[in-house]
């Protein structure tokens, strides 16, 4: 249904019921609550973390050059507070700490990061791994620019780099194993 969202009643004793159609801006439900917003989106997701505790899902966005920095600073110390990741930068590249912060907020908004509070500070954990954005970027690239075949991505990479003969001979290894792999998982 375009417009409608579908509610679970999220309080015990509402008169919405599970599957009840209610426009997106006002709730059928005045006798409990009277007139009610409901929210979508960011903000519907918000509230359900804080208020109910529900975890939702993030759909894993690939992050921006900013963001990237920032995520190998968590993966190179693990968690980190905003200074800790100011200074895992070079003296002459840190990041202001504002900014940082900022970028920090907005990825925890993107599922990208959580945090939590030691104190009067904040410890940031990653919450994608680097092998899970190199496959995303990786999955990204393939399908924007090469049209999903691996194969025009695979000569453009031997084509524009320097590929040394080990480097072939380790490419060569690895295709080999996988098809072996793959011949062995079909049976």
């Amino acid at each position: 249904m375009g417009g409608f969202y579908e509610l679970d009643p999220l309080i015990q004793g509402c008169s919405l019921q599970a599957g009840n159609a209610v426009p997106p801006v006002t709730s059928a439900c005045d006798r409990c609550h009277g007139e009610a917003k409901i929210p979508s989106g960011k903000r519907l997701r918000g509230l359900l973390e804080s208020n109910l505790g529900m975890k939702t899902r993030h759909k894993t966005v690939l992050p921006t050059r900013a963001e990237m920095r920032i995520l190998r600073a968590l993966w190179d110390v693990g968690q980190g507070t905003v200074e800790d990741v100011i200074n895992q930068h070079s003296p002459s590249a840190r990041p202001n700490y504002k900014t940082t912060q900022t970028i920090l907020r907005i990825m925890e908004q993107k599922g990208l990061v959580r945090h939590e509070s030691r104190g009067r500070v904040f410890v940031f954990h990653p919450c994608v791994s680097r092998e899970k954005i190199g496959r995303l970027s990786v999955r990204t690239l393939l399908h924007q620019t090469f049209g999903g075949r691996p194969t025009e991505l695979l000569v453009n990479l031997l084509e524009t780099s320097d590929v040394d003969e080990n480097d072939l001979r380790e490419l060569e290894s690895l295709i080999r194993n996988f098809r072996k792999q793959k011949s062995s998982d079909a049976k």
